[in-house]
């Protein structure tokens, strides 16, 4: 009978430990800041600053206050070493001593000369204290007297965070300083190695792992300061008030953003906040089942362990432009739903729903929250986008394609090429002209007369060029002009411009190639087998997909070296496009100035 009882109870707290996805918020103590928690002999202890201490031993269901000894309720911080609880007052009682489980509870011997205090950090058997006056403290028997630790090299800087390692010890200060000292004290080196600035709220020591916790966020080395290197990947608060190892989790609490984890050294962080009302985290601990958090305004909550884990990303739902949304402006804000536990976001903007490489407009990942904004689009276009999740393993979970449509203005096309009085002795010509956006079509009209009343050539297209071979004769002067029509009631005609042919000739195919380099700030164009009074275009957009550079030239001989000077353009990301009616090549660079 008492072993089917037994099995009962096991399967009904493994449901009961599990049943909790999100904060499950916790009751039963004094309102009061929740200064700090411990877990120990499976009871949870929290430090209410202005209540006393209140413990636990059914997970957080019931509290009761254990102050006896205690004269005070301004206790700050709690830690055991081996078996014996220690509790920091920040008036001037200074330090509190149990031995049973915090029973009972006697004050140190009167050995601190500074009693305000701040935190504890454990180094095996030997216990250190900082006050909230900068000083610190080390004990070797367990709490029940103190020494002084030297810290004159010091005395310039307000220390506000200390952490402990095999007899060396960190301190952190208000400046963004870090100093070590590898001989208790006698001497303090600084490594923060010009990295830091801000003030240095925690420290987390593991193993040779060093995590900086600041008002700016998260530091982190791995060689005793040697190199620094910032780990907010993920972090939508910076304001870091605690810092902790939980199994093999760092979790951090923030001021005013809840709670973060990382299960790869801090390089990612994931948001951990369903449930929580109050973000401003003081304290965190943990046992077999829960994590424990306090926060600054009295709240406590529990969730369980097994919900630190890498979280299963969802591909992003796209809020704006919506799908088929028609009269879009031309600068446009691209918003989609945050996905729980994306560490980034990749968005792409086509003029094309197969997203081939030339018809691709914005191509940009890294970005960190769910908006991409101020991106210039043309108008009467209709463009499609997407956007991808990124996962801690950086891997891309897309969205669905949404299209949208640009605000319609009648624009004029452009006349580019043949330019205004040009004169050629080659055939075929090329037509080439802007692009409006969409249309019904584009009408080309070449007359030997600018009344356009004898068309020579009368086409029309979707594109933007055009080659024509018949109907233009030697020694003639021709008008030309193009027809956008947008529908049956609307079309825009262009300017008239006119060439003139000489002894026209045949060109004959070759192989046809387009080299580039970028050298310092010139991108240099090598053309084979271009032949004379080919026209060639070509444009330069940035990474948000804005036109930067824009302009044409005439190839003049069969190997002909162009140079596009970048000097007025900011060092970044950009992409180019060379085209010709018959030829195109595109690719991105990045200049560096």
């Amino acid at each position: 009978m008492k072993r089917t009882i037994a099995t009962s109870f096991l399967l009904f707290l493994f449901s009961f430990v599990n049943s909790f996805a999100d904060w499950e918020p916790l009751s039963g103590i004094s309102q009061g800041q929740v200064s700090d928690l411990i877990t120990f002999n499976k009871k949870v202890y929290a430090v209410v600053w202005g209540s006393g201490l209140f413990v636990s031993s059914d997970y957080g269901d019931n509290w009761i206050q254990q102050n006896k000894g205690i004269t005070t309720t301004f206790v700050k911080c709690i830690t055991n070493v081996g078996n014996v609880l220690l509790v920091g007052a920040n008036d001037t009682s200074g330090v509190y001593r149990s031995t049973d489980n915090g029973y009972n509870w006697i004050r140190s011997v009167d050995s601190l000369t500074e009693r305000s205090v701040a935190n504890f950090s454990v180094d095996g058997d030997v216990v250190y204290l900082l006050t909230e006056s900068s000083v610190i403290f080390k004990s070797t028997d367990f709490g029940v007297s103190w020494m002084q630790v030297k810290t004159s090299d010091l005395d310039n800087f307000t220390i506000t965070a200390i952490a402990v390692n095999n007899g060396k010890i960190l301190a952190g200060t208000s400046t963004g300083d870090l100093f070590l000292s590898t001989n208790d004290g006698k001497d303090w080196t600084n490594i923060k190695n010009q990295q830091i600035y801000s003030t240095i709220t925690c420290l987390l020591w593991d193993g040779e792992n060093i995590y900086c916790g600041t008002t700016g966020g998260i530091y982190f080395s791995s060689n005793y300061g040697t190199n620094w290197f910032q780990r907010n990947l993920g972090l939508k608060v910076p304001d870091i008030s605690i810092i902790k190892k939980v199994k093999n989790a760092i979790m951090l609490g923030t001021r005013s953003g809840g709670v973060y984890f990382s299960l790869d050294g801090g390089r990612t962080w994931f948001e951990f906040n369903e449930g929580i009302t109050d973000m401003s985290i003081l304290s965190i601990a943990y046992d077999q089942y829960y994590i424990y958090i306090g926060t600054e305004y009295g709240s406590l909550a529990r969730r369980s362990v097994n919900e630190v884990k890498f979280p299963e990303i969802q591909a992003p739902v796209l809020t704006y432009p919506p799908n088929g949304a028609k009269g879009v402006e031309k600068v446009v804000n691209f918003g989609w739903e945050t996905v729980k536990g994306a560490i980034g976001y990749h968005i792409i903007v086509s003029k094309d729903e197969s997203f081939s490489q030339n018809s691709i407009i914005l191509d940009k990942s890294g970005i960190n929250n769910n908006l991409y904004p101020s991106v210039y689009l043309k108008p009467n276009r209709k463009y499609y986008w997407k956007v991808a999740a990124i996962d801690y393993q950086y891997q891309e979970k897309w969205s669905e394609v949404f299209s949208f449509e640009t605000i319609f203005e009648a624009l004029k096309p452009t006349l580019y090429f043949p330019f205004h009085n040009f004169e050629t002795n080659r055939l075929p010509i090329q037509f080439y002209w802007s692009d409006v956006g969409s249309l019904d079509y584009y009408k080309l009209e070449v007359a030997n007369s600018n009344d356009f009343q004898n068309l020579v050539v009368n086409v029309t297209t979707k594109d933007t060029m055009l080659t024509v071979s018949e109907g233009i004769e030697n020694n003639k002067t021709y008008f030309w002009r193009v027809t956008a029509k947008y529908n049956d009631t609307l079309s825009v005609v262009s300017d008239t411009f006119s060439f003139k042919t000489t002894i026209l000739g045949i060109e004959r195919d070759k192989e046809k190639k387009i080299n580039w380099k970028l050298v310092d700030t010139k991108l240099i164009f090598d053309f084979e087998n271009f032949e004379t009074e080919r026209l060639v275009t070509f444009e330069i957009v940035n990474i948000i997909g804005q036109s930067v550079v824009f302009g044409w030239f005439e190839t003049a001989s069969e190997r002909n070296m162009v140079e596009i000077d970048l000097y007025n353009l900011p060092s970044g990301i950009y992409n180019f496009v060379v085209k010709t009616i018959d030829f195109k090549v595109s690719s991105m660079f990045v200049l560096l100035k």
